[in-house]
């Protein structure tokens, strides 16, 4: 029987740990249950120890950055979960057009503060509301660009080889993924950024930002999109041509404003969205023979 309070007292050594943390207020969707520990290491190294920890004593994990493409069971995880954010979020410039990004940083802050020297090319992906961690393992795209469309290399740590380097082509970027093992962590990212006039690149940001703005529910509470689109099609499409805009489970509804988003209206459970989830596969299979794919990324759920 696993001793949470010691490993607790442990991890300490390594970050700010929580015991029996509710996770609804670590995710955007605002739904989830506790967690034994949640521990933010103080910086890379801390991260590299406690998670030393966790493997030597085989307990399960997962890892977090800002918790917004994640939907935690109401049952929470029984496990530790390692929020990678505050002290893991330097944004420092190497050489010429290489700029280093650690992964729990706001990708968001990271494209701006990149701006204000006069480098950019990404601004299209500044309205992802991830870190820069979240945007690697799932190759962020917005308006026809990709985060790897600049990626040079990624810092990974894994269990089995510690902290490497690998390039962007050996990580076998596609949409919505890499090649990564499970288990393996993201550290940081060297990305190649173009020469922009910064006035020029925030006019950018703006726009990509307004157009989100008419055309996504960012006002409330939810987790991106919820399905990858399908080869050649629109996700939210066929669920509007389904007939499921709007529709709703309890305080869980799809959004009337993009049928790709499902929201939490103040009091929905993760059980009512999973439950919309299913409905919404079940009509869109049974109307157009389309299997859709989950792009949020679930925990504690028996799928």
């Amino acid at each position: 029987m696993t001793d949470w309070d010691d490993i607790a007292k442990r991890l300490a050594d390594f970050g700010v740990v929580e015991r029996d943390r509710k996770l609804a207020t670590l995710t955007s969707f605002g739904v989830g249950g506790d967690a034994r520990i949640v521990i933010e290491p103080f910086d890379k190294n801390s991260l590299a120890d406690c998670i030393r920890i966790i493997w030597d004593e085989n307990l399960p994990y997962y890892v977090i950055g800002k918790g917004t493409n994640l939907l935690v069971s109401d049952n929470g995880f029984d496990g530790i979960i390692v929020k990678i954010d505050g002290g893991i979020d330097k944004i420092e410039h190497l050489d010429g057009s290489l700029w280093h990004w650690e992964s729990g940083a706001s990708l968001k802050s990271a494209i701006e503060k990149c701006i204000e020297s006069g480098f950019g090319g990404i601004e299209q992906l500044a309205g992802i509301p991830g870190s820069v961690g979240g945007a690697t393992v799932m190759n962020a795209s917005a308006y026809g660009v990709s985060f790897f469309d600049k990626v040079k290399s990624v810092e990974i740590l894994s269990r089995e080889n510690g902290i490497q380097k690998f390039s962007s082509n050996e990580l076998e970027p596609t949409y919505r993924g890499i090649e990564i093992a499970d288990g393996s962590i993201v550290i940081s990212v060297d990305i190649a950024l173009d020469r922009v006039s910064p006035e020029l690149a925030r006019e950018e940001i703006a726009k990509y930002l307004s157009l989100r703005a008419e055309n996504q529910p960012i006002d409330k509470k939810s987790a991106g999109c919820i399905f990858k689109n399908p080869e050649g099609l629109y996700a939210g499409k066929l669920i509007e041509d389904a007939g499921l805009k709007g529709f709703k489970i309890n305080d869980a509804m799809v959004s009337p404003v993009h049928s790709n988003f499902i929201v939490n209206n103040g009091k929905a459970s993760a059980t009512d969205i999973m439950k919309l989830i299913e409905i919404i596969r079940k009509k869109v299979f049974e109307k157009f023979s389309v299997e859709l794919e989950l792009e949020v990324k679930t925990l504690g759920f028996e799928l």
